[in-house]
């Protein structure tokens, strides 16, 4: 970058950017060039919206982000694909402050109908997309930076780090201002971390808590119970939203499916049935639903305003290119629940598998070597045919197609309209790097959340005794334990027996009635004894069910004051079970405890004169 300055705001009741001039002395407006601003949330797009003295144009990747700020900012003028030439232009000769919303991809439209740029400030905000985006619609951000560059006042805004790196080697942002804005004191973000094999099966189960009333919850340091009654789930592909409906069976009442408005979209919700619609985030006051699905659509931004909801983040890294999308944006989703008041607004649980792919490193980097040199060959020979217009036509067309197939996996060449000739598109293949990182060097090493979000100083690992029984629950919840390790920890919960614990034994029964079937049946100090294996301890409960059954006939096979070896009563005890389909059971000496006899160490008469050791059975009374 050109020039780097940061700015640390160290008064903790400061969050707003058009605050800062209290912690500076100085006044603070929106520079020209990159603006990390560090938090989410902190009015960079409304600061831009209010500004008096200049006219605006907020530019964003993602429509409903527009729609939200929109429908909060009266007097604005949203441009989409959907709006009419026409419109734009009576916005603009009859608004004496113009604030206009656009598209990245309708932003060009807006700007061909401004004559003079002299007095606009251009905000594109979220402009990390530019690199995110550009892994399969590369075109598109390249005619954006084309437009862009030639304007005098752009601020590039986003609060998403780890994009330095890739952006200063483009030449379009290497030599822009950059401003940092940190905020050291700012709110904390509490991150609940679970790497499992099947994400979408954990969201499916959140969901199915959810529907059926099994709300997670916290409970204060006073005792009372919060209740999270309602949730938001991210995740990274509408197939998957569409799946999770039907399996729960969300009715469209219980659902909020926040996605964007495409027809193959529109088409996947139609086909949930009648009721099903595209919908969108609810403003303060307005009714939330139970269950709210959204795709990255509404990661940035956007405004939440639930009084109670719980945010999780679930992120299927073989989702192709969309596993980036969760990565870049786990910071946006960071803050969105703006209301301070929803005891659950500050925390995130975010749900992950790991890539399988066990390409190397050096693989990887053969293959882009091969296309480098393959795409620098192409650039070379298309440009010999620059004079000769059909066959350049020809060739565009075709790479074009080609590109909007492949994805620039078989060479980086692009025509530059501006240039009028073949250059090499250096942000598809950046694209392309920073994808790879993502998905299997972070991904693989199971850390990358807390890589991506430490720059921020916002964010820490869930601990200690306020968030335990919110992450214990989510354990529970998504959980893919055995049932020897769920058995054993459900004996450890009824053992120690507290309110806390009581709870979460209550929580591991919902989702496993079984557990206390067997522990109120057989006791914590049986089922250890029986390894916490299921077999065995199945079969030890099918008993002691059936004793009701075996009582009367096993008293029958003794009788109080007895005194029998053990193989006699071991013999007498399994001729029971063998007569009363119990034949793969091993009688025990003990086993005659469970029908009304107390035993008692004793001597008895041999018929040869000797004593030998044995066993009294002594009666006592059984329920």
């Amino acid at each position: 970058m050109v020039s780097k300055e940061t700015i640390t705001i160290d008064n903790p009741d400061l969050k707003y950017l058009s605050q800062i001039e209290l912690e500076t002395g100085k006044p603070f407006r929106l520079p020209h060039g990159i603006l990390s601003k560090g938090l989410t949330g902190n009015g960079g797009t409304t600061m831009a919206l209010l500004d008096r003295e200049h006219h605006t144009i907020v530019a964003s990747p993602r429509i409903m982000l527009l729609k939200n700020k929109h429908e909060q900012m009266p007097g604005t003028l949203l441009v989409t694909g959907d709006t009419a030439d026409f419109q734009i232009t009576d916005y603009l000769d009859h608004s004496e402050l113009k604030k206009v919303l656009v598209t990245f991809d309708s932003l060009p439209r807006v700007l061909e109908n401004i004559p003079d740029m002299e007095g606009w400030h251009v905000v594109i905000d979220e402009f990390q997309f530019v690199m995110s985006d550009a892994t399969f619609k590369c075109d598109t951000e390249l005619r954006l930076l084309q437009v862009l560059k030639d304007l005098p006042y752009v601020t590039y805004l986003s609060a998403t780090p780890n994009y330095d790196r890739y952006l200063e080697q483009l030449e379009f942002f290497k030599d822009l201002p950059y401003t940092e804005v940190r905020w050291p004191h700012a709110e904390k973000t509490h991150v609940i971390r679970r790497k499992v094999n099947k994400p979408i099966l954990a969201a499916q189960k959140i969901v199915e808590d959810y529907k059926n009333g099994r709300f997670i919850s916290v409970i204060t340091e006073s005792g009372e119970k919060l209740e999270s009654r309602e949730c938001v789930i991210f995740l990274n592909s509408v197939k998957n939203i569409i799946n999770i409906v039907k399996n729960t069976g969300l009715s469209a009442e219980q659902v909020n499916i926040v996605v964007a408005n495409k027809e193959d979209n529109l088409k996947a919700i139609q086909q949930l049935g009648e009721g099903y619609e595209l919908g969108r985030i609810p403003l303060e006051g307005e009714p939330h639903k139970l269950v709210t699905l959204c795709t990255s659509t509404a990661y940035a931004g956007c405004d939440f305003m639930s009084e109670c909801a719980s945010t999780f983040v679930v992120s299927d890294c073989h989702q192709s290119h969309t596993s980036t999308d969760i990565h870049s944006e786990l910071v946006q989703i960071a803050g969105r629940q703006r209301l301070k008041r929803n005891p659950f607004h500050n925390v995130i649980t975010f749900i992950y598998n790991t890539s399988a792919d066990d390409s190397t490193r050096e693989e990887y980097i053969a293959g882009i070597e091969r296309r480098v040199d393959t795409t620098n060959k192409i650039i070379e020979l298309y440009n010999r045919a620059h004079d000769d217009e059909a066959l350049t036509a020809h060739l565009r067309r075709r790479e074009l197609a080609a590109q909007r197939v492949l994805k620039y996996k078989e060479s980086y060449a692009v025509y530059d309209e501006t240039e009028g000739k073949w250059v090499f598109n250096n942000l598809a293949l950046l694209a392309e790097i920073w994808t790879y990182n993502v998905q299997h060097e972070q991904y693989s090493s199971g850390l990358f959340i807390m890589q991506s979000l430490a720059k921020t100083e916002r964010f820490v690992l869930v601990g200690g005794q306020g968030w335990q029984r919110y992450e214990d629950q989510v354990d529970i919840t998504i959980c893919t334990d055995t049932f020897k390790e769920q058995m054993e920890q459900y004996c450890q919960l009824r053992t120690a027996n507290t309110i806390y614990t009581q709870f979460l034994a209550e929580d591991m029964e919902y989702h496993n009635p079984e557990l206390k079937e067997f522990f109120d049946a057989l006791g914590a100090e049986r089922i250890k004894a029986l390894s916490h294996q299921r077999s065995k301890i199945v079969h030890e409960y099918k008993l002691h069910i059936a004793r009701s059954s075996l009582l009367p006939l096993v008293q029958n096979a003794f009788h109080d004051g007895q005194r029998l070896t053990v193989a006699e009563i071991k013999q007498k005890v399994q001729e029971v079970y063998d007569a009363n389909g119990f034949t793969d059971r091993k009688a025990q000496t003990k086993d005659v405890e469970m029908f009304g006899f107390r035993l008692k160490d004793c001597k008895i008469a041999h018929p040869d004169g000797k004593r030998i050791s044995g066993k009294e059975l002594c009666r006592i009374e059984t329920d």
